[in-house]
């Protein structure tokens, strides 16, 4: 995924569950050759005094962290999006249009201080990336706590969702083993900070169930949220191929939830961080993302299925800048009107 406002050019699968066995020395392959074209996101926030209600509890901590009670990944709580150009400068019409409750963002949108302050005076929910992969050992943890103390400046004392990290699977070719021990040399100090806050991971570019699995038992703290990405086709596939393949989607999430609960562990509520029909830079030029019969089906059908299978939250990615929710006038674009349909009937 592309992350900030430069555009960047990387290969992905398009949908396929990993079959990695060894989870903590696999890293996952992209199956297939499609470009990602991610348009930019920029970034989230959350009035302290507006604030969406949070999810209740964290999920169970590891052994050697203080214990929570289990959150039952059992209800979905709201519309979310990944931001973009046309989003931010709607924010406010975009509570009501497409009842947002819930924003993704990350820490190299050069916007992100003038974004922040929109997103907590439209009191919506922020999801966060933090710095990963891309930063070193010696500068990720000064980094980050920078960033979180930047962020809380605007924010006080409320409840903010981060994410370490961004498919580092794929862009840095992370195993299982290398995230989680990235994970463990910083959530410890950040939470310790912020105990209020969510942090989640492992953000893979597609399903992992292995990899999460093996991230789950070990990171310490465990993670309040698991996150991946999902789905369904590449631009070059036909329509039908795109609308067929949403069916994927709850084997994804029933064998990621199974693998964890195999290694004795309770499940944390899943996010789905990044959703459309294709993460490719052809999604400009394929005629399916212009045609609002498909995208009114496509996406109505997405949606229902990561509701029936109690994804807990869930964020709409405009795939290269041609999937927004809403124009630049604040109206609902083909796939807004559907995200709008769908929430608004909740």
């Amino acid at each position: 995924m592309l992350l900030g406002n430069v555009a960047r050019t990387t290969v992905v699968v398009v949908i396929a569950v990993c079959v990695c066995l060894d989870a903590g020395d696999t890293v996952a392959q992209p199956a297939g050759g499609a470009p990602r074209g991610r348009a930019a996101p920029q970034s989230g926030g959350a009035h302290r005094g507006h604030l969406a209600a949070p999810l209740p509890h964290r999920p169970a901590a590891r052994p050697s962290s203080t214990p929570h009670p289990v959150v039952s990944p059992s209800v979905v709580h709201g519309a979310g999006a990944n931001i973009d150009v046309n989003l931010s400068s709607n924010l406010a019409a975009a509570m009501t249009t497409l009842h947002l409750r819930t924003v993704r963002d990350a820490h190299d949108d050069p916007d992100l201080a003038s974004h922040l302050e929109q997103m907590e005076a439209a009191g919506i929910q922020p999801l966060i990336v933090m710095y990963g992969c891309s930063v070193s050992d010696a500068h990720r943890l000064a980094d980050n706590t920078f960033l979180l103390q930047r962020v809380h400046r605007i924010f006080g004392d409320a409840s903010i969702w981060w994410e370490l990290g961004n498919e580092n699977d794929l862009q840095c070719g992370l195993t299982a083993r290398q995230y989680t021990a990235m994970w463990n040399g910083e959530i410890p100090a950040l939470r310790n900070m912020y105990p209020h806050d969510w942090f989640g991971g492992p953000v893979t570019f597609q399903a992992n169930p292995s990899f999460i699995a093996y991230f789950v038992a070990h990171a310490s703290p465990g993670p309040d949220f698991i996150s991946w990405h999902e789905y369904t086709c590449s631009s070059a596939d036909s329509a039908r191929t795109c609308i067929d393949n949403v069916a994927r989607w709850p084997a994804h999430i029933a064998t990621t939830r199974q693998r964890i609960s195999a290694e004795g562990l309770s499940v944390p509520p899943v996010f789905i961080t990044e959703w459309n029909y294709a993460p490719d830079g052809g999604v400009a030029s394929d005629g399916k993302h212009g045609n609002a019969t498909f995208m009114n089906q496509w996406t109505t059908m997405a949606l229902r299925t990561l509701a029936e299978n109690d994804v807990a939250e869930s964020y709409q990615f405009d795939t290269s800048g041609v999937l927004p929710l809403v124009d630049s006038r604040g109206t609902a674009t083909a796939q807004g009107v559907a995200f709008s349909g769908f929430w608004g009937s909740r």
